[in-house]
């Protein structure tokens, strides 16, 4: 594949959009998921195995980004998965890692990593899904490591489905973990995953959302409501907690 495309790194961020299990990606993830932009993929799978290789620009233009520029150097991509299915269950494993060239001024990794590690397990049987994600980003003067684990339970096939999800991050520095408020800026659909007008900064973040997803027609047309807590742990030991509640509906063709 060559083109302006989202990188397929971290299991939740790899899915598209329309089949998405929750409205926003979790906090940590948001952070550390590499923009929209120009660059090159190449995918192959063997037997129970997948991989895939790719270069990307640092350009993260919400129109058409550019090639390199000066200082600009791009990152790399890389990963390795496979599958086994015992006729019942549906066992699937990745492992991805990012290489990114130009840390100090990318604008698709703006937060400064060098090397971004993801890897996890997705299950499946009958009515059930559960996925989990370890990540792990490193730069000159930041770090940050994180876990999400997410599961959907059908309650009633093909009609309404319960969804929940926690993700923890911590980060070596004071100011590393970025929380965003509200409701992400439309770059999220189209260029940075982390949109946020107004944002805090802490040193860990642990975060829940449990919701039900209607499916009026299969994960084409979905109305949603759920509600989500989360908590950011600040210097000197202060905590910032807050509580949300959304409804929201997704159109995908």
């Amino acid at each position: 594949s060559v083109g302006k495309m989202r990188p397929s790194f971290t299991s939740e961020y790899s899915r598209d959009h329309a089949v998405r299990w929750f409205p926003q990606l979790s906090p940590v993830i948001a952070q550390i998921a590499p923009a929209k932009s120009l660059g090159a993929l190449l995918e192959g799978q063997e037997e129970k195995y997948r991989w895939k290789l790719g270069y990307f620009s640092s350009d993260a233009d919400k129109n058409i980004p550019g090639v390199s520029s000066s200082g600009r150097g791009g990152f790399l991509l890389a990963g390795l998965g496979g599958h086994h299915t015992d006729g019942i269950a549906h066992h699937r494993w990745h492992f991805d890692y990012l290489h990114n060239f130009d840390p100090e001024t990318s604008e698709t990794i703006p937060g400064g990593y060098r090397h971004l590690l993801s890897m996890g397990v997705d299950y499946s049987r009958g009515y059930f899904d559960f996925s989990s994600d370890f990540h792990y980003a490193l730069g000159k003067d930041s770090d940050l490591a994180g876990l999400v684990l997410a599961g959907r339970y059908w309650l009633a096939e093909d009609a309404l489905r319960l969804v929940a999800r926690y993700s923890f991050g911590t980060s070596g520095r004071s100011d590393g973990i970025l929380a965003g408020w509200g409701i992400n800026g439309p770059e999220a659909a189209v260029g940075q995953p982390f949109a946020y007008d107004h944002f805090e900064t802490g040193q860990e973040i642990h975060s829940f959302y449990l919701g039900l997803n209607f499916h009026l027609w299969e994960d084409n047309f979905l109305l949603g409501t759920g509600v989500g807590y989360r908590s950011l742990g600040q210097e000197n030991g202060s905590e910032l907690t807050s509580w949300n509640s959304n409804i929201f509906g997704r159109l995908a063709f």
